[in-house]
């Protein structure tokens, strides 16, 4: 009895190798794209809208003295030093794209969403890199705006260089208390306090009993792998700090 010839309905005109090219490929209903790139720092940024101009003025405004009255002195009110901050508005931040119609229509999946997801995520990366870079620079300035306005000092502890994860930990809770307190002795309001770390750091800090451990008061979890406050400031992990290349 000699073999069958079965009709290969997969077979492209019966000269193809393969018996399933023309088999369709089953569609996930999804697409994968880069991983997701939330804003790190949302809300830890002052925003203004501006209509026209080239750059954005604030005023900056000293602080006014206070002192008993004598009775009967005339009250000659108090000098005051004014000064301005003026920031430059950068290129316009841009993330693009470009579709065409006819391969759009051709698709089998919604390609649009998924990009602009993907341009949102971009611009979002690019915006706190920029933010992150900002607050950088500033923490190294300390000349004050405004004439005999407070002075601040930086603050070091080498041993948050440690290879010793435990002796990095604390000495990064101790710095943080450091800043703590030169906030506090600024009159820098307690509300909004955040603190930005590297990956390396932060997640020392969440691996370090006394931040995350109740029995010393500590907010976090060692299962999850997170560390929230220290010294009453918010503590927040970003992948990229101030990087030159930007």
């Amino acid at each position: 009895m000699s073999n069958a010839v079965p009709a290969k309905i997969g077979n492209a005109n019966s000269g193809s190798t393969r018996d399933d090219a023309l088999f369709l490929k089953v569609f996930a209903g999804e697409v994968i794209t880069s991983f997701e790139r939330a804003s790190k720092t949302e809300g830890a940024d002052m925003v203004r809208s501006i209509s026209s101009g080239k750059s954005a003025t604030f005023p900056v405004m000293g602080r006014i003295a206070a002192d008993y009255h004598s009775v009967g002195a005339e009250i000659l009110g108090s000098a005051v030093n004014h000064n301005e901050k003026v920031i430059t508005i950068n290129d316009l931040l841009i993330s693009s794209v470009f579709l065409s119609n006819i391969e759009e229509a051709k698709n089998h999946w919604d390609v649009r969403s998924a990009y602009s997801q993907e341009l949102g995520r971009a611009l979002a990366f690019v915006k706190d890199k920029h933010i992150l870079q900002t607050i950088g620079q500033a923490s190294l300035t300390t000349t004050p705006n405004v004439t005999g306005g407070d002075t601040t000092s930086n603050i070091t502890n080498t041993g948050i260089a440690s290879s010793t994860d435990a002796t990095a930990a604390n000495a990064m809770i101790d710095a943080i208390f450091a800043a703590a307190k030169e906030l506090d002795a600024n009159y820098v309001p307690a509300e909004g306090r955040k603190c930005f770390l590297r990956l390396e750091e932060y997640y020392k800090l969440a691996n370090a009993t006394n931040a995350v451990n109740v029995d010393f008061s500590g907010r976090g979890s060692i299962a999850e792998g997170k560390v929230l406050r220290i010294a009453g400031i918010d503590l927040i992990p970003v992948p990229h700090f101030v990087d030159s290349n930007v």
